[in-house]
């Protein structure tokens, strides 16, 4: 008996109801919505990771001059010239 089971019934009833396949409609769009989003924070992630390198990097080079130009022993076009 189950071996003669026409298993498209159920999903003949669910699409012949306008409901349904609205439903079926904007769960789609929800979905392809949340996988924009997914995509779209992940490469704002990476951008900055590579935001945030190149920054470190600036403070590296930086940070010995930048104390003494606050100190007042270096002029400040000492560090105007190593600006990339």
């Amino acid at each position: 008996m189950i071996d003669n089971f026409d298993y498209s019934v159920f999903l003949n009833f669910a699409f012949k109801d306008k409901i349904f396949l609205l439903l079926s409609v904007v769960i789609g769009l929800v979905f392809l919505l949340a996988l924009f989003f997914l995509i779209f924070t992940i490469l704002l992630r990476v951008a900055n990771i590579q935001k945030a390198k190149h920054w470190t990097i600036l403070e590296k080079e930086w940070s010995p001059d930048m104390l003494d130009i606050i100190a007042g022993d270096k002029p400040k076009e000492k560090l105007w010239s190593q600006r990339r």
